[in-house]
């Protein structure tokens, strides 16, 4: 049987012009994620990353990590469906058009919090909607479409660096979940931790979720 590992990236820019790269804590989380598999042991046979420059920066910080326990990995190959929802974009411009929302940083930061979690369940549950975005439902289906290559075939160990939304659409498509405890699960997820699928001829089976042992320091969990 072979396994399928599941990395949401490591912190990336929440706050700053550019969110869709890692910050500095974020490639620390990533580079000690590869350091701490390198050390275990730990392999695989096929490594597929994400087209968002959080998921290839997270990739390059874990080889940095395995190569300096001593370790190696495969060649990554790029997977568009791999992509994050597009929850980032519909809190913009829900955000944007009102002049006294808080701001994600400082004294504003829990406030931010509770007005992202109020946008996304409101967009979950189809009240926001925005014809050039692709939906929550459009991205369950993206994923859902997605699984069968990352799981067949059913004896190889893959790697695949991607974002919490995928990785707990996946989850919630494996558990048969509906679509506000996937949203749920999301944010529990730390950056750089990991859930695992175990493989075989009758599907896969969630055997980990939101493991991260290479962060056993509080300072270094973070969730977003």
């Amino acid at each position: 049987m072979g396994k399928l590992t599941l990395v949401r990236h490591g912190q990336a820019s929440l706050g700053a012009d550019d969110y869709d790269r890692l910050s500095d804590l974020g490639r620390q989380q990533s580079r000690l994620l590869g350091r701490y598999w390198a050390e275990q042991g730990r392999s695989f046979d096929r490594v597929v990353v994400g087209p968002l420059r959080r998921h290839r920066e997270t990739h390059e910080e874990v080889v940095t990590g395995f190569r300096e326990a001593g370790g190696e990995l495969p060649e990554a190959t790029g997977h568009e469906a791999l992509c994050e929802h597009q929850a980032v974009e519909v809190v913009r411009r829900v955000i944007e058009g009102e002049s006294d929302a808080p701001k994600p940083s400082g004294d504003l930061k829990h406030a931010w919090f509770r007005h992202f979690d109020r946008i996304m369940r409101n967009w979950i549950g189809g009240s926001i909607h925005f014809d050039d975005l692709e939906n929550w439902q459009q991205a369950r289906d993206r994923v859902r479409g997605a699984i069968p290559q990352l799981v067949e075939p059913a004896d190889v160990d893959t790697l695949a660096i991607t974002s919490g939304g995928f990785v707990c659409m996946m989850i919630g498509d494996v558990l048969d979940l509906d679509d506000v405890p996937v949203y749920e699960l999301a944010l529990e997820l730390r950056n750089a931790a990991w859930a695992e699928l175990r493989l075989s001829s009758i599907g896969p089976r969630l055997m980990a979720f939101n493991a991260h042992p290479h962060l056993a320091e509080q300072t270094l969990q973070t969730l977003v």
